[in-house]
């Protein structure tokens, strides 16, 4: 009968450890931590790369997006010296070195940095498609505030729109629109007071080299000045500054835009009569005007039936 075979049975840690010798045991490496100085030598790593294959440095301004960002990157790592000095040592094409400056004028304008430095590539330059430049208006036609000759004409109008507002019966309202603007309108204006004095036939003109229909204006300002602008010309004028247009108190703005001055009452009445001949006829109504107020008009009206 065969001995029993004695197997070899670690009898410590220790023998297990001595007994590893394929290194199932072995704490695994662990992974090097990456820093920023490994990430910027991968990426201008990628830049050589591109470098050897294409033979030429990558561009910052083409239109193919992966070589602009190399070229992107090459730029932002040239404007700065730290990063120069931890690339040498990688740079086997010369990618970092600085140029040598241009001995004279010559040199520059015989040399690439002035085709790269006006060079095109991107079409930013181009402006064949871009439209016309609009031309400015000639001087004949850009209007400009004068002295009003005639101003005596206006004044009293400004003074009684002064005293409407003061009253309540005027109110400023908000500048809606070219519709507002027609002779007799009154307008704030940057914070002075103006008046459509008259509204000229319609003028054909050639405005960006299209046809268009405008009309002058007279608009005379409180200030004793006057201007022949363009209707359109005062719409835009009210719109950047923020004018305001006068109304009448409680109606709509679009409605009266007048330069009338009140000089009076115009009423209908029903007499109180008892006098048969009056009273008998009911629908009988006088409709008259009056300078002053309708009250005092018909104070004494129990005297004259």
């Amino acid at each position: 009968m065969s001995e029993p075979v004695q197997e070899n049975v670690p009898q410590s840690l220790d023998d297990i450890l001595a007994g590893d010798v394929d290194g199932l045991l072995d704490a695994p490496q662990k992974p090097k931590k990456v820093t920023s100085s490994d990430r910027l030598e991968r990426a201008f790593l990628e830049i050589v790369e591109f470098r050897r294959e294409h033979e030429r440095v990558p561009s910052s301004t083409t239109r193919e997006i992966a070589e602009r960002k190399l070229g992107a990157r090459l730029d932002g790592i040239l404007a700065n010296d730290e990063k120069i000095e931890a690339l040498k040592h990688l740079d086997e094409f010369g990618l970092l070195d600085a140029p040598e400056p241009p001995g004279s004028l010559d040199d520059l304008l015989e040399g690439d940095a002035i085709d790269d430095l006006l060079g095109d590539d991107s079409g930013v330059l181009d402006v064949s498609e871009l439209p016309a430049t609009r031309k400015p208006e000639s001087p004949d036609s850009v209007a400009k505030r004068v002295k009003a000759e005639d101003f005596e004409q206006f004044e009293h109008l400004f003074k009684a729109k002064h005293a409407e507002l003061a009253e309540g019966t005027l109110q400023l309202a908000t500048f809606t629109g070219l519709h507002m603007i027609r002779e007799g309108a009154f307008f704030v204006l940057g914070g002075v007071l103006c008046f459509v004095a008259e509204v000229g036939e319609d003028v054909d003109l050639v405005v960006g080299g299209k046809p268009k229909q405008k009309q002058r204006l007279r608009v005379v300002f409180e200030n004793g000045t006057e201007s022949r602008m363009y209707k359109q010309s005062l719409m835009t004028r009210l719109y950047e500054q923020h004018g305001q247009v006068l109304a009448r108190t409680g109606v709509d703005a679009s409605e009266v835009l007048d330069a009338d001055v009140e000089s009076g009452h115009i009423y209908v009445l029903q007499s109180l009569s008892d006098d048969p001949a009056i009273s008998g006829l009911p629908d009988l109504h006088k409709i008259g005007f009056s300078t002053t107020t309708v009250e005092q008009r018909i104070k004494n009206a129990e005297k004259s039936p």
